[in-house]
């Protein structure tokens, strides 16, 4: 099979390249700017810009692609499906975010706007895939770890490593599930290739999570004990409002505040309809230092 993955150097990117190559399919994995030695022989590297494709890319040895799955920010995917349908792709997956609905609150909890736009986002993708009439699956995972280049857990896992004290306010006690990028890849694959559906611009939308929900301050925990360093969490009464006041001074600090707030909420997520359409089994939460710690492109190769 042939398959295009575009954002190819991202953290899902990485192991769906891994999981194609290793299933032996044509790879083509488009990215604006390479991060990371090939992970398996197979690939075939290639610049995409979705936001200006350049002249002759869809008459290329790409045209005629099964599927492509896009790995990228959510803000590409409706360009994403329509270069799928230039290259007479069969299917396209994309990634939308569970922000979409845990955002989706008022300040200080969340970011109204930003949910918007991200919902608004995956319509423009689903309506793209719908209009060229290919099949088109948009999964939201919740908090993405396991190639040491995402802004949670793996920034965790730096602050730890750097001072195991961390402060944390009085209610971090919100329910956590975060997913695995290797158990999204293999999922991405699974529902490309899906023979059970498809056709006649056919889409469906998945929210996804790992196999194990734990307290915020338990992942925490988990996170230290995986590279080594038992975290002191210290707890700090009215955290959440002295950073609040300060970011009427400095707007730039809101997106931490609104974190600190949603730490006593639950974020996760119903992997039941994945299972039922895939037979969707994500693993627990045990990290590994290595992915925590170390950008997986500098492991690469």
């Amino acid at each position: 099979m042939k398959i295009v993955v575009t954002a190819a150097v991202s953290q899902i990117g990485y192991w769906v390249l891994r999981r194609a190559g290793e299933a032996e399919h044509q790879v083509f994995a488009g990215f604006h700017r390479r991060q990371f030695a090939a992970p398996v022989a197979q690939e075939i590297w290639t610049g995409i810009d979705l936001q200006h494709p350049a002249p002759g890319l869809t008459d290329g040895p790409m045209a005629g692609a099964d599927v492509l799955i896009h790995c990228g920010p959510p803000q590409f995917a409706p360009n994403a499906a329509r270069l799928g349908a230039a290259l007479k792709c069969r299917a396209v997956v994309a990634f939308g975010s569970t922000s979409a609905i845990y955002h989706d609150l008022p300040r200080p909890f969340g970011d109204p706007v930003r949910a918007a736009m991200l919902r608004r986002l995956e319509q423009e993708f689903l309506q793209a895939c719908a209009n060229h009439r290919i099949t088109g699956t948009l999964f939201r995972p919740t908090m993405v770890y396991g190639a040491g280049m995402d802004g949670n857990v793996a920034r965790l896992a730096r602050m730890i490593a750097r001072s195991p004290l961390l402060p944390l306010p009085r209610q971090a006690d919100g329910l956590r599930q975060p997913i695995h990028a290797d158990d999204i890849a293999a999922l991405a694959l699974t529902a490309a290739f899906d023979p059970s559906f498809g056709g006649n611009g056919q889409c469906r939308v998945f929210d996804i999570a790992g196999g194990e929900q734990l307290p915020y301050r338990a992942m925490v925990r988990r996170i230290g004990e995986a590279i080594g360093r038992p975290p002191r969490l210290i707890t700090v009464p009215g955290f959440e409002q002295v950073m609040h006041a300060a970011s009427l001074i400095r707007p730039s600090l809101y997106p931490t505040v609104s974190a600190l707030y949603r730490m006593r909420l639950d974020q996760v997520a119903d992997n039941e309809p994945a299972e039922r359409a895939f037979g969707f089994a994500p693993r627990a939460f045990t990290p590994s230092a290595d992915a925590l710690l170390v950008p997986i492109h500098l492991l690469a190769g």
